[in-house]
């Protein structure tokens, strides 16, 4: 599915730069989920609570799908912003 959006070379750098923005944010959290997974605290919880491990780890891979599709929409608008 294609769509075509006119937007103005201000909006086209905000849009950019709020992309990137996100995938920052989205990437810090994933550092720090990683750093959390890591502690003994947090292992013991995965012992008494299976489950919880399973939605860590879905949380982790729902996040990288979304930096993927910002990496995509970025590919498409950063050259555009050059012309």
């Amino acid at each position: 599915m294609e769509h075509n959006i006119t937007v103005t070379p201000p909006q086209l750098h905000e849009l950019i730069t709020a992309l990137h923005r996100n995938k920052c944010k989205i990437q810090q959290r994933i550092r720090h989920n990683d750093r959390k997974m890591q502690t003994p605290e947090e292992q013991q919880r995965w012992a008494a609570e299976p489950a919880r491990k399973l939605y860590l780890e879905t949380i982790q891979q729902c996040r990288a799908e979304r930096i993927r599709t910002i990496d995509e929409l970025l590919a498409i608008l950063e050259p555009l912003k050059e012309n």
